[in-house]
């Protein structure tokens, strides 16, 4: 990286520290390096300087590394740690990243290239959470307010009413609701256009949160409609409230691009002591009543749902729920964040000679599910999870799985992070636990052998052993840079002889089953015994 990157270095083993400190040099990085002997000096300084990441030697005199990132966490929440070790194995790579560490290095294996390509990695992995917790929090805020005002939306007001609505039932309280209606608001719209029309909704909005409470709920109903609820007030109480929005209004008219329009407003008012008010529905019912009334009185003006008269609830008129397309708009939220780390996902298999392998599993996998009978939604979260099953190698600097030959005992410790690091690239993001089930568990072997959790038989996720399976095919069938494709025959032999060890055995056959039916063309060229599935 171009930047200076702070490096906090917490090691009380000086020869270790001026090792680190050569080796960091020598990396050519761009680099500030602050040290720390002991976990207690690391958290005051993580609390008082911004570091990009933390080296932290796994023991130390006070307390062991696994327990000081816990500790580093709350001084400094968005701190990436990496642990330095005189060890490594599987054992410790579960150890660690459940813990909370971005990854951990071996002392005996530092030189500055790999030192270097670490922080690389680990510094832009941290700022891509940060990217993508931003994003989430941005979404959590879209999904419960209006686009346009910034108020609470119609669903989330419905929530909000039932939690308030208990509330009041609960200790005894009056609870207030106003509708509120825009008058002449299609005129308006009709003369001067849409975006002064837009300019009128903003204008109003801010000015019904400025009379509210901190306590009270603010949302548009829909359209030119706000809906308040009012907690602990009776109808005098919101009587007031109501004339004062309306008063406030007929005196701000709203100027937009030298244009300059008076507005008013009709409200009507019900409160929860109305002995026709059963519920929150009814509440909402009542002044919609009375808005109603003073819509046909003559506008600009507050009607209560006490003034009704003789004909009470059977003068409310109906309310159309208003839709608020959230679950679309949600859907391609989701769409967007799939799109973008399937996006970089086939970037990288592009450059490691993998062509679209996860691509070409998104397919197969599909097809297998819709010859085993999935419905529509477990097909959608077979494709998203197939797409995304190796996402995790993007967080490896040296990943293992692309070693031509066989690997090490520590290469194969290293194997489990990258469907660890996955499920952490999907933990934003909500209503993905079959996805993430898929990236965790598509290593798992039928017999037990698999990782990262050694789960068996059916207690691995079915949608994770259909992508178990074709991920194999797939890889099995396409070339790689160090060697060719087997044919589809030897391919199926392979997974033949690999049925009730490797893969279910149902699954082997639903796959066959599934390029028999398949074009020829749908075919696609394998990989070796050892890379089956990896």
């Amino acid at each position: 990286m171009s930047e200076t990157i702070a490096i906090l270095l917490v090691e009380d083993n000086e020869d270790d520290v001026e090792i680190i400190r050569r080796l960091v040099r020598r990396s050519g990085a761009d680099h500030r390096l602050e040290q720390a002997a002991t976990g207690k000096a690391a958290i005051e300084l993580a609390r008082v300087q911004a570091f990009d990441v933390a080296l932290v030697d796994q023991h130390l005199p006070d307390i062991r590394g696994e327990q000081l990132i816990g500790q580093l966490h709350e001084a400094a929440p968005e701190l990436p740690v990496v642990m330095l070790t005189r060890q490594g194995d599987e054992r410790l790579a579960v150890e660690v990243m459940k813990a909370g560490a971005y990854d951990y290095l071996r002392k005996d294996d530092l030189d500055p290239a790999i030192l270097r390509r670490t922080l690389n990695n680990v510094v832009d992995r941290a700022r891509l959470k940060l990217e993508v917790q931003r994003a989430n929090e941005r979404l959590r805020d879209w999904a419960i307010r209006d686009g346009l005002t910034g108020l609470f939306n119609h669903r989330h007001f419905q929530e909000l009413l039932r939690t308030e609505f208990a509330r009041a039932r609960r200790y005894g309280q009056p609870l207030a609701c106003l509708m509120v209606d825009l008058d002449h608001f299609k005129g308006i719209n009709d003369t001067y256009g849409h975006p002064f029309g837009d300019e009128v909704l903003k204008q109003v909005a801010q000015t019904l949160v400025a009379e509210a409470r901190k306590v009270d709920v603010v949302a548009r109903y829909g359209g030119e409609e706000f809906v308040l609820v009012l907690p602990s007030t009776d109808m005098t109480g919101a009587r007031i409230v109501a004339e004062r929005i309306c008063e406030r209004v007929a005196h701000s008219p709203v100027s937009h691009d030298d244009v300059t329009v008076a507005i008013t407003l009709s409200v009507g008012v019900a409160t929860s002591l109305d002995p026709r008010c059963t519920g929150e529905a009814a509440l909402v019912k009542l002044a919609d009543a009375a808005l109603y009334r003073a819509k046909r009185s003559g506008r600009n003006r507050v009607c209560l749902a006490t003034d009704a008269g003789g004909g009470g609830l059977a003068e409310a008129v109906s309310l159309t729920p208003v839709s608020t397309s959230i679950r679309e708009f949600e859907g391609e939220l989701r769409r967007l964040y799939v799109s973008t780390l399937s996006g970089l996902l086939r970037l990288a298999e592009r450059n490691d000679g993998y062509g679209e392998h996860a691509d070409r599993v998104a397919a197969l996998s599909v097809r297998v599910g819709r010859l085993l009978g999935l419905d529509p939604m477990d097909l959608e979260a077979l494709r998203t999870g197939a797409l995304l099953h190796d996402i995790g190698r993007l967080a490896e600097t040296e990943p293992a799985l692309l070693k031509p030959g066989p690997l090490s005992d520590e290469e194969r410790g290293r194997l489990p992070r990258h469907c660890l690091h996955g499920v952490q690239a999907l933990s934003g993001l909500p209503s993905c636990e079959r996805e993430r089930e898929i990236i965790r568990h598509h290593h798992e072997n039928w017999d037990g052998s698999g990782y990262p959790d050694a789960l068996a038989g059916e207690r691995i996720p079915l949608l994770a052993r259909i992508v178990a399976v074709c991920d194999a095919w797939d890889a099995l069938t396409s070339p790689r840079p160090w060697r060719g494709p087997h044919s589809a025959p030897e391919a199926m032999r392979i997974l033949d002889a690999e049925r009730g060890r490797r893969y279910e055995p149902r699954m082997v056959e639903a796959l066959a089953r599934t390029l028999r039916e398949s074009s020829a063309s749908q075919s696609r060229p394998p990989v070796a015994d050892d890379e089956a599935g990896s």
